[in-house]
């Protein structure tokens, strides 16, 4: 519980320690023995993300992964090889597992899966929230008690579920507690952190900038679905 009670928060830091991982397992520059502990640690994170059952730490790891690892997958035999064999692992744990399986396929079930149902109706809140205080929100940190006094009670509880206190998602949330200002100036620093560290190491190769462009990657993709 020192990471929160809450498990999507364990799943949110795996995301973003994940594509540092891979950074410094693959990177020639670094040294053999922190590439040699970090092969370790990058086992037992995919299998933390993949045991997590979280479906946005799925998504998330399957669209920045690739990103942070395609320039050394084309220049080694060796890293294309262990990438290879990776996938195939992580598939193999989903098609033996039913409970896995079943899992991934709730991603797209937007009739009957509570989760999925929950978050739209989340993001929905969002938006009138927006719409009611488009310039500057209903204030940090009040997500919850404008959810509770105005929509909950709203919908079927059958459907979603209650005492839900977060838009589920950081777009939404901070949309919804800071409005077109605050919004506006989180995706502009979220912007310039990705886009500026990856044309730092397009331009010097550093892998350190190439870190930071993968961790900020993970933030902000896991937090499409995820706050």
């Amino acid at each position: 519980t020192g990471f929160g009670k809450v498990v999507l928060r364990m799943a949110s830091i795996l995301v973003m320690v994940f594509p540092i991982l891979l950074v410094l397992f693959a990177d020639s520059s670094i040294s053999k023995r922190i590439r040699c502990y970090c092969g370790i640690l990058l086992g037992c994170v995919l299998s933390g993300i993949i045991a997590i059952k979280s479906r946005g730490a799925w998504l998330c790891s399957t669209v920045v992964a690739p990103m942070v690892v395609f320039k050394y997958i084309l220049v080694s035999k060796k890293h294309l090889i262990v990438t290879f064999l990776v996938i195939i692992s992580v598939v193999g744990v989903f098609v033996t597992s039913p409970l896995m399986g079943t899992r991934f396929k709730s991603i797209t079930n937007l009739n009957t899966n509570k989760s999925n149902i929950s978050r739209i109706y989340l993001w929905q809140s969002s938006i009138n929230m927006l719409k009611e205080h488009p310039y500057s929100g209903v204030g940090l940190g009040y997500f919850k008690e404008e959810y509770e006094s105005k929509y909950e009670n709203k919908r079927d509880p059958k459907k979603i579920y209650p005492g839900l206190t977060t838009a589920h998602s950081n777009i939404f949330q901070v949309s919804a507690e800071t409005g077109i200002i605050g919004f506006s100036g989180f995706i502009i620093f979220t912007a310039f952190m990705i886009l500026n560290n990856f044309k730092v190491w397009l331009k010097t190769r550093n892998p350190y900038a190439l870190m930071l462009f993968g961790m900020w990657l993970g933030f902000t993709v896991y937090g499409i679905f995820d706050y």
